[in-house]
């Protein structure tokens, strides 16, 4: 994220282009109405201006310059601190209550397409069938309506 510039964010599409990771694929994030609203309150910028920048010098950095890897990591452990969590880090911690939250609304296989997740990367976050059943559970007697989620595609059986 720390290398998404100014050109990467397409204002009309809602869309931001993250060209570095670790499988060296791009991927095009879809922002959220109100994020793209506060991305345009910046103002115009230079293309190849970074978007995640200083604004101002903070001693060690001067104004315009991109955050560092470790910026987010920093607040992070800062928040996980202030709410007495440990042993859990930035990518994982967002990645994990990011799916673990769509679980309920969404299918498996629909998480998978839209999170970019590996077949054990999305074994470990749905965790075992009796936790998904406590969920359900817990829905159907809190009144709220649960669609079925399919657990994997079946493909008809020949005739």
């Amino acid at each position: 994220m720390v290398h998404v510039k100014e050109k990467d964010i397409n204002y009309n599409t809602g869309t931001m282009m993250v060209w570095y990771s670790k499988v060296d694929i791009p991927k095009t994030i879809y922002l959220l109405p109100e994020d793209l609203t506060l991305a345009k309150s910046f103002g115009p910028a230079f293309p190849e201006q970074y978007f995640f920048r200083h604004i101002q010098g903070n001693g060690k950095a001067a104004p315009g310059q991109r955050f560092g890897e470790k910026f987010w990591y920093k607040w992070w452990k800062k928040a996980c601190d202030a709410l007495g969590i440990t042993g859990i880090d930035l990518y994982g911690g967002t990645r994990h209550s990011t799916v673990r939250h769509l679980i309920g609304q969404f299918s498996p296989e629909q998480i998978k397409r839209g999170s970019w997740q590996t077949n054990k990367a999305m074994e470990r976050y749905l965790g075992p069938v009796e936790r998904n059943q406590k969920h359900l559970i817990y829905q159907v007697s809190s009144g709220t309506k649960v669609e079925p989620i399919p657990v994997h595609s079946q493909k008809p059986k020949p005739s």
